[in-house]
């Protein structure tokens, strides 16, 4: 392989420059092409010998820092590669993604990561390659390189970014779905403070939006892979926010109740990993208190049925979980309105939620329901005074109640007992 390295790392540089412009020329023959195609896979084995080395030879760090400079100098090689990718044959595409690789992976402290940091438009480059099907593949490892570095994930922490990944994680391209789902995951849970941050301000669109499409999805493994990152994102330590706003959420219960009537056993199992964490949740609402109590026998019903042979652990969660319905009662509704206007909408039960025959769950009521509160911070005497400050009463005479106080107890003693004016 010594023949290899009669070439310096500009001279390198600069044929596979001029190589890669006849191959992209718009009057180029389909022979000139081919040719054209055939030196560049040389000159990137080339480059990728003079980096990694062989039997023969050791790779020399004047090279790797020259062979650097020249792909990420005034020419802009590496745009240059990047942007004619579509036009090199498989062999050539693996060659160029293996340079990518080495300079991405070789620390933080490096000039590459420093110029895929200062160019944003290659990441535009990137994210587009992934409707490419000729590269979609081998864009996807180029990606999941950048996200290692925090100052690069942080770019492609963007929405317009998620947005294609969860839509292409539907795809029906098995090799294409699964590998915007590896890319998925790791730009979610890599750098944990960084997604957290992002999660958080955009949750919405994310898990009332984006994570719910694919629960719903149609394909079974698009459901197991979504159900899977979820649960893993809800137990990360740094998202207790994220989880304590997902668990308090009525329609979210709703969806994953629904989803424990799937008869695929392996599914069920990952419904069940999300489903306990609403029921483990020493905070519910109200609102998540009443479905539970309502649905309760049917629930353990459900698992009963779910068995894991010689899995101590799982055992241990289902009587956990039963534990937690048998020791379910329903609490008063706290009321919090906010001005005047909104109290007539405010102030009414929460909407009942059962399973009917079929086991879908229905509306017991047609009152809509006010959304629960959202709040993640933990709850104390003094916010709870503040809170029953902000509760506005009709002025009228409170009628005595036959029903011992204890059982219309306020869960704040201070706060006043409004359950007469809502209606039990």
């Amino acid at each position: 392989m010594a023949f290899l390295f009669k070439k310096k790392p500009s001279e390198l540089c600069k044929s596979l420059l001029k190589q890669v412009l006849i191959l992209q020329a718009e009057n180029a023959t389909e022979e000139k092409s081919k040719k054209a195609d055939e030196k560049v896979q040389a000159l990137l084995m080339q480059m990728r010998t003079m980096l990694y080395g062989d039997d023969e030879i050791e790779p020399k760090i004047t090279n790797i820092q020259k062979l650097r400079d020249e792909l990420t100098n005034e020419c802009d090689l590496l745009l240059v590669l990047l942007k004619a990718m579509p036009h090199f044959d498989l062999k050539t595409q693996k060659e160029l993604v293996k340079i990518f690789a080495f300079f991405l992976r070789r620390g933080r402290q490096n000039a590459f990561v420093d110029y895929f940091a200062s160019h944003p438009e290659i990441f535009e480059l990137l994210m587009k390659s992934y409707d490419d099907p000729r590269i979609a593949v081998h864009c996807g490892p180029i990606i999941r390189e950048c996200i290692i570095h925090r100052e690069l994930c942080a770019i492609l922490l963007d929405i317009k970014y998620l947005k294609q990944l969860f839509g292409l994680v539907q795809q029906t391209g098995a090799d294409l779905a699964s590998d915007a789902f590896i890319t998925l995951r790791k730009l979610l849970l890599e750098h944990k403070s960084l997604a957290g941050k992002f999660m958080d301000a955009n949750y919405s669109v994310l898990f009332d939006d984006y994570f719910v499409t694919l629960l719903r999805s149609d394909n079974f493994v698009t459901r197991k892979k979504a159900l899977s990152l979820l649960h893993d994102i809800l137990l990360e330590k740094k998202n207790q926010k994220l989880l304590f706003i997902y668990v308090s959420d009525v329609e979210h219960l709703k969806l994953i109740m629904n989803m424990l009537r799937i008869k695929k056993v392996v599914l069920q199992f990952a419904v069940f990993d999300v489903f306990k964490l609403f029921v483990a949740n020493t905070r519910k609402t109200s609102a998540i208190i009443t479905i539970l109590l309502k649905n309760r026998e049917i629930l353990k019903g459900f698992l009963e049925k779910l068995e894991k042979e010689g899995n101590a652990e799982f055992d241990a969660d289902k009587e956990f979980l039963n534990e937690q319905l048998d020791n379910l009662q329903a609490i008063p509704l706290e009321v919090e309105v906010e001005d005047e206007s909104e109290s007539k909408s405010s102030q009414h039960l929460p909407e009942t939620v059962s399973i009917s025959s079929d086991g879908d769950i229905t509306n017991s009521l047609e009152a809509k329901q006010s959304p629960p509160s959202m709040s993640s911070e933990p709850r104390n005497e003094s916010s709870e005074e503040a809170q029953s400050d902000r509760v506005k009463t009709p002025k009228k005479k409170k009628k005595k109640s036959s029903k011992s106080k204890s059982k219309r107890r306020s869960l704040n003693p201070k706060e006043p007992d409004i359950s007469e004016e809502v209606g039990e």
